[in-house]
């Protein structure tokens, strides 16, 4: 067993070790000039140039859109309407369309379908400004737009359930 003046003496001497510890420089690499070089290659302008910089965090108002989180569009409502009917414009070729068709078709809320690969789909893209397929438009009883959706996970965002045997019968 070890005393205790042994252990105070290579507790000394580890603490007298860990004075001595120094390091090594640590190399960075950044780009100024069109390709990575190390920082302290660079002449005293663009180091000065270099220690001035700071990080740029752009706040992007769409990033939960980007993010995969819920795209629901606010109407500045402060609260939810349950919408009257959808118009949902799909397209034969989309893959996103028939999971969205799907999910709308057992809400139980009228549906009108609009093919925006058709012309008159087309002129009714247009005139609504939808850009993207899936895209579900979504109006209350006076036809008035209340929200977009363009995935079943916005669709959930918004609180649209669908119907099933379960909550027909509570």
């Amino acid at each position: 067993m070890r005393t205790r003046e042994a252990i105070d003496a290579d507790i000394a001497a580890a603490q007298s070790e860990l004075q001595n510890v120094h390091g090594s420089t640590t190399e960075v690499y950044a780009r100024i000039v069109g390709y990575y070089r190390s920082v302290r290659n660079w002449n005293k302008g663009k180091r000065e140039e270099f220690s001035e910089r700071k990080m740029f965090e752009h706040e992007n108002p769409k990033t939960p859109l980007y993010a995969g989180k819920s795209t629901v569009v606010d109407t500045g409502t402060t609260s939810i309407q349950y919408p009257a009917f959808f118009e949902v414009y799909t397209r034969k070729t989309c893959p996103n369309c028939p999971p969205v068709k799907d999910y709308c078709n057992n809400l139980g809320i009228d549906i009108h379908y609009i093919d925006a690969d058709t012309e008159e789909g087309i002129k009714a893209a247009a005139k609504h400004g939808v850009r993207s397929c899936p895209t579900v438009i979504m109006y209350n009883e006076s036809e008035k737009e209340l929200s977009r959706a363009y995935s079943v996970a916005d669709l959930k965002a918004y609180h649209l359930t669908p119907y099933t045997v379960e909550a027909v019968i509570a």
